[in-house]
């Protein structure tokens, strides 16, 4: 899935260039990963 995973490297590729906390967006990408909406419970 180019059009699921490009957007998210993206996103990863300008979070990192800020300077901002790459583990949100990790943390993101799991939970689509997972399929987990609500994220958290039984991680």
């Amino acid at each position: 899935n180019e059009q699921l995973i490009m957007p998210i490297a993206i996103q990863v590729h300008h979070a990192l260039i800020d300077g901002r906390d790459i583990a949100d967006y990790v943390r993101l990408f799991q939970e689509c990963l997972d399929g987990d909406p609500d994220g958290g419970s039984g991680v």
